[in-house]
């Protein structure tokens, strides 16, 4: 499923699962270094009610501003994986799929931080067809 996306197979480094992406393009300039961490896959029609799609969750040199991580949007497209875009902060470990009317999903994510005393619970949905490119900031879905 990486291979259009990893440049190396997906190994073990230091106990967690690493491949060192591609360089495709400014969809993916999250991608610091060009090494990702996958650690989670939601598989879903995202894009269109007849699209393939799967919204890997993992991480690249994300901080605690960036959620300590990211999302890779892959769609299959004539039967192979193609890297859509990779947006950091955009956390999908705690998700459920939505079906819109049209039959299109949408995820509905919660996260939990915290530091320095406070502790913070979000609830909020995710529309990868809305989802603005430019936007690079905590909360950039919609809460609830």
């Amino acid at each position: 499923m990486l291979a259009a996306f990893c440049e190396t197979p997906v190994r073990a480094v230091k106990g967690l699962d690493t491949c060192t992406a591609r360089l495709l393009g400014p969809g993916f300039s999250n991608i610091v270094d060009r090494t990702f961490h996958p650690k989670s896959v939601v598989f879903g029609h995202f894009l269109g009610p007849d699209s393939d799609d799967a919204a890997v969750g993992g991480s690249s040199t994300e901080g605690h501003p960036e959620r300590f991580g990211g999302t890779l949007l892959l769609s299959r497209r004539g039967g192979v994986w193609t890297p859509i875009w990779y947006r950091r902060a955009l956390i999908i470990g705690s998700c459920e799929k939505v079906a819109l009317p049209d039959r299109r999903e949408i995820l509905l994510c919660e996260y939990e931080d915290g530091g320095m005393g406070h502790a913070f619970h979000y609830l909020y949905s995710e529309d990868f067809v809305s989802f603005r490119l430019d936007t690079q900031r905590l909360g950039r879905g919609r809460f609830l």
